[in-house]
């Protein structure tokens, strides 16, 4: 997902992180950065890191597209993605709290924006929240924070019976309890299925079944409770996307791979990031 440049270029963008200080970090959490047409993707960003490149990548015209956030020794880090694109118009928020974050959410539903990409983090037994928002048209929209997994079943329940299902869903633990940030939409189609609270082994269990079934891996969400990997994910049928997807990768083991994967015509479309033991591990999806 980044950028395949002519030398020139090439030495601009290593002139341009270097003033952004954009360097490798001494503490391990090493970055790393790839572009391929006008697409710009960063792992590993400091929150203030990833603020001073965002701003300088939107004075030059880019926009983020993609975020996720994620917590490793009690600091926020951050993985986004940036493309060169003028439309649709857009709404972005990151290290927002809960009611802020309500309360932005509320505002540009009232505005007509759609919600595109969210996530849920914890620091410090803190949740925040990240999100991009798009004014399209579109199924209708329910944001939902802060839900504890003994309650999701019966949400979900009530919203299929209402038409609707889960298009974006983000996972975090606060103090050893599961809590799940959703996107409700009205929609049936295509065909899905969404699984939660997952240990590692059900988790690739049903990554498995699920490819053989035609169902692709659209959104995986990992977190750490109790010293416990949990995964939810949403799978759609669909036959015609090639997609492929890595699981519990450490950071230079994703940039090989991802690396691998641009050249081979694939771009990332999903991550899921947490803090497990004494390393930091990615779960990746690509498509094509």
């Amino acid at each position: 997902m980044l950028w395949e440049a002519s030398v020139t270029r090439s030495k601009f963008l290593f002139a341009l992180l270097c003033v952004c200080g954009m360097l490798p970090l001494s503490d391990g959490f090493t970055q790393f950065r790839e572009a391929v047409d006008e697409r710009r993707t960063e792992f590993a960003l400091s929150y203030d890191r990833f603020l001073k490149l965002d701003q300088t990548l939107t004075e030059q015209g880019y926009r983020v597209v993609s975020i996720d956030g994620y917590a490793v020794r009690n600091r926020d880090y951050y993985a986004a993605t940036w493309d060169r694109i003028d439309e649709p118009e857009w709404k972005a928020c990151y290290r927002t709290k809960p009611d802020d974050f309500k309360k932005l959410a509320s505002d540009y539903a009232s505005e007509g924006y759609r919600l595109v990409d969210l996530c849920s983090y914890a620091v410090n037994r803190q949740d925040y929240y990240a999100a991009i928002w798009e004014k399209t048209l579109g199924p209708e929209q329910e944001l939902e924070i802060r839900l504890p997994a003994a309650d999701f079943q019966k949400a979900f329940d009530a919203r299929i019976e209402m038409g609707c299902r889960p298009s974006m869903l983000s996972s975090i633990a606060i103090n050893g309890e599961d809590y799940y940030a959703v996107v409700w939409e009205g929609r049936t189609e295509p065909e899905c299925r969404i699984r939660y609270r997952l240990s590692d082994r059900q988790y690739q269990q049903e990554l498995a079944d699920y490819r053989e079934q035609g169902f692709r891996l659209v959104d995986v969400n990992s977190h750490v409770a109790n010293r416990t990997e949990i995964f939810s994910a949403i799978w759609e049928k669909d036959l015609d996307t090639e997609w492929k997807t890595e699981h519990r990768l450490p950071l230079r083991r994703l940039k090989t791979k991802h690396d691998a994967m641009i050249k081979d015509g694939y771009h990332l479309v999903d991550l899921a990031v947490r803090e497990s033991g004494p390393g930091v591990f990615y779960d990746a999806v690509w498509s094509r």
